[in-house]
């Protein structure tokens, strides 16, 4: 499928994030957060998908 590797990056952050209790996100969750993204983001560019 085109858009698994896509898909999986979403799933990711979603199973790793969606867990925090804490209305404030802590630094190291934030980088880890910013990372993901920026891995989505590229994966997006290379599909040629954008906003």
């Amino acid at each position: 499928m085109e858009y698994a590797l896509l898909i999986n990056l979403l799933n990711g952050i979603a199973s790793e994030f969606m867990i925090l209790g804490k209305d404030d996100i802590d630094v190291p969750s934030a980088g880890k957060f910013l990372n993901h993204l920026d891995n989505v983001i590229k994966e997006a560019e290379t599909l040629k998908i954008s906003p």
